[in-house]
């Protein structure tokens, strides 16, 4: 409720190992801490845009959210795909 939007933004994109993958670096905000954040994903060609595909796992209590819940696992992955046409 207080806290209402997450904020993911980029520092830096890199290739990848593998053909259509590329590696996330940036900025991961949530409740007004921000962290530095990064993980591979993919970015595959569709009609118009790319599909963009990837996941990472923070931990909870680094931004303050569940307080201090025994019941509720301190690990959290996000996973993320995005689909980014031309308007």
């Amino acid at each position: 409720k207080n806290f209402p939007v997450i904020k993911l933004v980029s520092t830096k994109i890199s290739v990848g190992s593998r053909k259509d993958t590329w590696n996330f670096s940036g900025k991961l905000t949530i409740k007004e801490t921000t962290l530095d954040i990064s993980f591979p994903f993919t970015a595959i060609p569709v009609a118009g845009g790319f599909q963009f595909k990837g996941e990472f796992t923070i931990n909870r209590r680094d931004f303050g959210v569940g307080g201090g819940s025994f019941t509720m696992g301190d690990k959290v992955t996000v996973s993320l795909d995005v689909l980014a046409t031309k308007s």
